[in-house]
């Protein structure tokens, strides 16, 4: 869902905001951290979810839906997709208090029970969409949608049982004007470029289904090949996600202790952790990407020789240069440069991700194989500019103005 990066907005400010804290031996502060962001993300997601309630109808007609009456049922299409909306939108609620919580736990190094409440989730929400599809008769597929936010009403209430364990909550201030700032602040624009992004990555695949193909051929070969080949490189990309985590982490505890120089070779051995790391990992799923596109995705035997190695190789490229943007962007914010880099990511992810795309998809309509690699190519061109930009600025020094004790 393309809204989950809403209840992000204060989660990440918490994560900066605390590990600056931790930096100064100001542990005991960050209960109250946590619980004043707890009560600001949730009012700003509360809002979001009572907008998208309102207006899911409209909603459901952007993404095509029509008012037919649903085959072999008297429930029209707008209003099941109207409904299945508003239940997915419930876990924005859950996620605005989870999110947080998983932020006072990653700024403590506790990542094991981040992970073991994720992958409990996933459990909850496999379970409850199998016994609504496959074991309740005659239920109301509606209700499998209810899957997602059990599953993040789970990990809200694990996430809960542990901080406790971890943070003493007892006696402490329950909001801080001060920290509720900073944490807007930070949050701000990290989350407008998560869901530039967002926005960016929709027009980008939507290019991709309006190429069209010669002769009448199944469109849909390329629009799958596309979303495996994403999907594979998700799971490569896998410990970059990881390591964002604890490059904000390490860079915001050193600025926390004054120390710039640290802050500085944190931030470049992440990096360069992050390269090497990611560059073993593209070579074994490259190595298997045949195996895998054609054996365990099904997908078509011709298109994948011809065209789905070549885009598999430039996003493999485009994973590498992702290392930047997944270190060094994050520790530009955890320094509290935040601006510069959201008005670079809108040039770029404007232009690699939006007109180029655009641009082949009225070029090459019909030559579909050809105009997928070209525009790969033009999404490559965003991370390409933003790396080297964050680079430079990262090893220039210029956020160093930024950087301050909280």
């Amino acid at each position: 869902m393309s809204l989950q990066f809403i209840p992000s907005l204060v989660a990440s400010g918490t994560l900066v905001v605390g590990g600056n804290l931790i930096g100064q031996n100001r542990k005991e502060e960050l209960a109250t951290i946590i619980t004043t962001g707890i009560v600001v993300n949730f009012l700003i997601t509360g809002f979001v979810v009572l907008l998208v309630n309102i207006f899911a109808p409209q909603l459901a007609q952007m993404q095509g839906t029509s008012d037919n009456l649903i085959t072999g049922t008297n429930i029209k299409e707008m209003d099941f997709v109207s409904d299945y909306i508003r239940i997915l939108t419930i876990q924005l609620l859950f996620m605005s208090i989870a999110q947080v919580y998983i932020a006072g736990l990653q700024v403590l190094k506790k990542q094991r029970h981040v992970a073991i409440g994720a992958i409990l989730s996933n459990f909850i929400d496999l379970g409850v969409v199998s016994l609504i599809l496959f074991g309740i008769k005659g239920a109301n597929p509606l209700w499998a949608a209810l899957g997602i936010p059990l599953s993040v009403l789970f990990q809200m209430i694990y996430m809960i049982i542990i901080n406790m364990h971890y943070i003493d909550y007892r006696n402490k201030k329950r909001f801080d004007r001060k920290f509720a700032i900073e944490t807007i602040r930070i949050g701000l624009p990290i989350t407008l470029e998560m869901g530039l992004w967002n926005v960016c990555n929709f027009m980008s695949r939507s290019a991709v289904a309006g190429l069209g193909t010669p002769n009448g051929e199944d469109i849909d070969k390329y629009i799958n090949l596309n979303v495996y080949i994403n999907t594979i490189n998700q799971f490569s990309g896998t410990f970059l996600q990881a390591i964002s985590t604890v490059t904000s982490i390490l860079v915001a505890r050193e600025i926390g202790r004054g120390s710039v120089d640290d802050a500085y070779h944190q931030g470049m051995n992440c990096w360069k952790i992050s390269v090497y790391a990611q560059l073993i990992l593209s070579t074994l799923t490259f190595s298997a990407v045949y195996p895998l596109l054609v054996w365990v995705f099904n997908a078509d035997t011709q298109i994948v020789i011809k065209f789905g190695i070549i885009i598999f190789a430039i996003a493999n490229i485009k994973t590498l240069f992702d290392t930047v943007n997944l270190t060094l962007l994050r520790a530009l914010w955890a320094v509290g440069d935040l601006w510069t880099p959201l008005i670079v990511s809108i040039f770029t992810m404007t232009i690699g991700m939006v007109m180029i795309p655009l641009i082949i998809e009225y070029t090459f309509t019909g030559a579909t194989g050809l105009g997928l690699i070209y525009i790969w190519l033009g999404i490559l061109l965003d991370p390409i500019g933003r790396a080297t930009i964050y680079v430079i600025r990262w090893r220039g020094r210029k956020w160093t103005k930024y950087a301050k004790k909280l």
